[in-house]
C-alpha cells in the first residue's frame, strides 16, 4: 500500500523476478538476487531510502524515475547489471572496488575523487551539486559488467 513506508526485504532464489514498485513508499529495499533474471522499478516518490543489492549471477536492470533520491549500494557478483537514471537527476557513483567486470557511464560524468586503482573513486554528473533529490550509487564491481545510463 502507499500509505505505510516499507522496509523491504526480497531474496530471489532462481527464477526470474520483476518487481515494480512504483507506487510504494520505501524505508529501505534490500534484495538478494538469485539465479534468474531481475527487472526493479523503484517508486517514484521524492522520499529518500538506502537500497542494497547483491546482484549473484543473474542479470539485472533497475529503472530509478524522475525524482527518485536514493543511496544504491550494490555488491556485483557475476551478472551483468543496468542502471537506467532519469535524465536530468543529480548522480554520484562511487566505485570501491572495480574487480575485474566492466564498468560505464553515461556522458558527462566528471572524475571527483580517484580510488586505490584506476577504475576505483567517484564519478559526478553536473546535475549532482545542486540537486535535492540526489541518486548515489556504491559498486563493488565482482565479475560482471556494470552499466548506468
Amino acid at each position: 500500500t502507499p500509505e505505510i513506508p516499507l522496509a523491504l526485504v526480497v531474496d530471489v532464489g532462481t527464477g526470474s523476478v520483476e518487481m515494480d514498485l512504483a507506487n510504494l513508499v520505501l524505508q529501505s529495499l534490500t534484495v538478494d538476487g538469485g539465479t534468474g533474471r531481475m527487472d526493479i522499478r523503484l517508486p517514484e516518490n521524492g522520499d529518500s531510502y538506502i537500497f542494497d543489492l547483491d546482484v549473484s549471477t543473474g542479470g539485472t536492470t533497475i529503472i530509478v524515475p524522475e525524482g527518485a533520491s536514493l543511496d544504491i549500494n550494490v555488491d556485483g557478483g557475476t551478472g551483468g547489471l543496468v542502471i537506467d537514471i532519469a535524465e536530468d537527476a543529480g548522480v554520484e557513483v562511487e566505485v570501491t572496488d572495480g574487480g575485474v567486470g566492466s564498468f560505464n557511464l553515461p556522458p558527462g560524468f566528471e572524475k571527483v575523487r580517484q580510488g586505490g586503482d584506476d577504475d576505483e573513486g567517484v564519478w559526478e554528473n553536473k546535475a549532482y551539486a545542486s540537486t535535492r533529490t540526489p541518486v548515489r550509487v556504491k559498486l563493488d564491481i565482482g565479475t560482471g559488467s556494470i552499466t548506468i545510463r
